[in-house]
Parts: structure tokens; sequence; C-alpha cells
């Protein structure tokens, strides 16, 4: 099967403003009979691309749809989508998809709206050191700032809507240069761990424990006897070639310009009774 990809820029739903179930339309529903249906609710930067290339061989896709995604996320948490709107957009997108292995990085904005919607869904959580994972998603927003200024281009509406989500206040500007970015290093590094924290106690508490599998990122190429029995296909229909994609070389770690005993601190006060919890659940 050939993995599904992302939407183009551009087609975000007409419509999707409305606070009342928006008429997207532009995309006709599949009509298929899924083997299975596994959705990844994990946060950006854990292998949510490693997912969709493992299971390359069934209806798999990475961050579909996700400039209407992130749209109708950004105007939910702005109030201007309510719940029944929302609820919609996430059976308009599975109808346009009928995908049997969702892995978007955005999936976790809606997931009760996903856990009600797909009672035979499995979900799957998989968690990454939060320093880690930190370093990267300020490493994805300083390259995608280059790659701006490279192709003379504005700086992506999606990663400031992310980035405003996730960060509140967010500034592009910040990351034109390590020099630029530093100042403001140590708040944006408080409110990325505070957010990693937030995301994975909601969806523990919020995915039924029969239906979701946990697993460390870290783990992930050991792990797939346990994720192919988790969804009840042969181990031997899994890309293991797949395991750890979209590997981003790093401009060298952003925050061993911190007071390490300041971000151990923040580590623990922050994220530590969660990382714990998760590393049990795994």
């Amino acid at each position: 099967m050939t993995l599904v990809t992302n939407s183009a820029p551009g087609l975000a739903p007409a419509g999707l403003r409305r606070t009342t179930g928006p008429a997207w339309g532009r995309r006709a529903p599949v009509a298929c009979r899924r083997r299975f249906h596994l959705i990844n609710v994990s946060l950006p930067k854990t292998g949510t691309m490693s997912i969709a290339g493992l299971f390359r061989r069934y209806r798999a896709a990475h961050e579909f749809m996700f400039v209407e995604a992130a749209e109708a996320i950004h105007d939910f948490r702005r109030g201007r989508l309510d719940d029944a709107g929302l609820g919609q957009f996430v059976r308009f997108r599975d109808a346009a998809g009928r995908l049997e292995v969702d892995s978007a990085s955005f999936n976790h904005w809606y997931a009760a709206s996903l856990v009600a919607s797909f009672p035979d869904a499995r979900f799957l959580l998989l968690f990454r050191e939060p320093v880690a994972w930190v370093e990267s998603m300020l490493g994805q927003y300083w390259a995608e700032y280059l790659l701006a200024g490279m192709e003379e281009r504005p700086y992506p509406v999606w990663i400031r809507q992310i980035g405003e989500l996730m960060m509140g206040p967010f500034e592009p500007r910040w990351f034109r240069s390590r020099e630029s970015l530093l100042p403001a290093l140590p708040a944006l590094v408080q409110v990325l761990l505070g957010h990693w924290r937030q995301v994975h106690e909601m969806l523990l508490e919020l995915l039924p424990p029969e239906r979701r599998l946990v697993m460390e990122t870290a783990t992930l190429s050991c792990s797939l006897p346990r994720l192919a029995a988790f969804v009840a296909v042969p181990l031997t229909e899994l890309d293991r070639t797949s395991a750890h994609l979209h590997l981003r070389a790093s401009e060298g770690p952003l925050l061993s310009n911190l007071d390490q005993a300041w971000l151990r601190d923040s580590l623990e006060r922050e994220c530590g009774g969660i990382w714990r919890r998760l590393q049990r659940s795994a």
C-alpha cells in the first residue's frame, strides 16, 4: 500500500471558522473496510513518521490533512470552532482517508473526540525523554526559520500556529540565530516542559487502558513485536527499516547554554512524576 501523503498547503476547508458544523466538502469519503484502526496520539518529534513507515503495507499516513487540521485545532483553541464543529472535522477527516494507521503529531489535540468517535480504534502513545524532546522541538523551529530565509518565503503559518498553541505568544525572530534565541531560551524551555507534562497527563487519563499502548520512542525498534501484537498483524508485515525515520541533524545542544542545576530542577518539577508514570506504563 502506498503511503498516503499529507494535504498540500492552501486546502484549508471553506467555512472552517464557523462555530457550528462547517461544510468542508472538498474531499470525497473513501469507502473501504478497515482491517484494524490504530491512531497515534503522540507529540511531535516522537516518531510519528516512523509509525506510518512501519505500517507502509497498510493504509497508513503521516500528517494526513495537516493544513486543515492545524487550522481547525487553532480555531478550536481560540474559540472560533465549538466542540460540535471540531467533532465534525474529526469524523470528516477520518471518512476522507479511512486510514488503518493514522499517525499525526496533532491527533493529541482532539484525542477526546477520537476516543468518543471511534470505539473500535486502538491508540498508540510514544513518549520521549523531555529534555531531548524540547531540544528537538526548538531545533525544528530553528530549521524552519533558516529554510524560509533560504527560500525567501514567509515563516510557515502552521509552525506559527502550533508554536502559539504550545507556547502562547510566538516570535519567529527568536530563531534568527543562536544569539537571538538565548535570551528567550529559559522561558521557552519552561513552557515546553509544561506542555510535555500536560499532554501526557491528559492522554493517560483519557485513553482507555485496554485500548492503548504506551512505548518509549528510544525503544521503538526493539518493541515491534508488542506493536504488531497490539493491532493483531504479523510482525513480518512491519517495515523494520522505518523504525527511526526523520532523524534531524542538530546544530548543537541548545540546552547546554542553560544553567544545568536550574534545568534539572525544572525537569523534575515539571516532568518527574509523569515521566516515571509513563515508564511504568510502557
